[in-house]
């Protein structure tokens, strides 16, 4: 299998460090899911293993961190800003979208923790956004839809391990 390559995301005027994690035994375009972590956490924090599994199954998985954490530039370090991080978000989409090796209309995301928050926010802004997953603690489920204005969704669930939903 190929090993993953280092890639940078320009975002405004700073880059995101990323993985990229080909899909392995695929001809053609594949789905490729996005991940990234929650509050502080970097990819370094075992979001290789996830890519790793979804390579082996044929999809593509690109890992990044936000700008100011990890291996991302912006100053000053470990600045969290939620509008910031929206946009790495965007930006995380758009370098998998524009990849030859990603079919753009089968683009999936994936977020730990408060990014579990954070990508159901995503894929409501972004109708073209295919799935999502989410893990995150239960005590927090509240806490974070209040943080990022969401409403309880009829079609999410709050259990302890994960949401999933599709469009």
């Amino acid at each position: 299998m190929e090993q993953r390559t280092d890639i940078r995301i320009p975002v405004e005027g700073e880059e995101l460090h990323a993985w990229w994690y080909p899909p392995h035994d695929v001809n053609g375009p594949a789905p490729c899911v996005v991940l990234a972590h929650g509050f502080g956490g970097i990819k370094q924090m075992r979001l290789w293993a996830y890519a790793e599994q979804f390579s082996e199954a044929g999809f593509g998985a690109l890992v990044f961190d936000y700008r100011h954490f990890g291996e991302s530039t912006g100053q000053p370090r470990n600045l969290l800003d939620l509008g910031k991080q929206f946009s790495d978000w965007n930006a995380a989409i758009t370098a998998a979208r524009a990849r030859p090796d990603v079919d753009p209309d089968r683009v999936a995301v994936w977020g730990s923790s408060m990014s579990g928050g954070m990508v159901m926010m995503v894929a409501a802004r972004d109708a073209r956004i295919a799935a999502g997953r989410r893990e995150i603690d239960p005590h927090y489920v509240g806490q974070s839809h209040t943080a990022l204005g969401c409403r309880k969704h009829p079609n999410t669930t709050h259990r302890p391990t994960s949401d999933h939903y599709r469009r």
